[in-house]
């Protein structure tokens, strides 16, 4: 099984990186799950450029959940005032809650 960031994250690493694996995933016929990033920023629910239809949901136990929430506070750069700009934290309080639910959502096309 490979994890890989979807291919229209909105990142252009995100996106290369979804690209090379899910395109050799599909050569070497192995499960590829798609893992929003950049997305929970800019998408809001039942938006169409994601292919909600692939979508599944991973519900996380109490440890897993911590161990997640532990993860996002990890990214200092990322949920930090930037002090040599002034600029705010990259991720907003929203895209945080979003991505702090207790669950995962993976993007799954069976293989064919």
């Amino acid at each position: 099984i490979l994890v890989t960031p979807f291919t229209h994250d909105g990142h252009p690493d995100h996106e290369a990186t979804g690209r090379v694996v899910t395109a050799f995933a599909k050569q070497q016929h192995l499960a590829c799950y798609q893992v929003l990033i950049w997305a929970w920023h800019w998408a809001k629910p039942a938006d169409t450029r994601i292919p909600w239809h692939h979508a599944v949901r991973v519900d996380l136990n109490a440890e897993q959940l911590q161990r997640k929430s532990q993860a996002i506070t990890c990214f200092d750069s990322q949920i930090t005032v930037d002090e040599s700009t002034g600029n705010p934290p990259i991720l907003s309080t929203q895209t945080i809650a979003r991505i702090s639910q207790p669950w995962e959502v993976y993007l799954y096309e069976p293989l064919t």
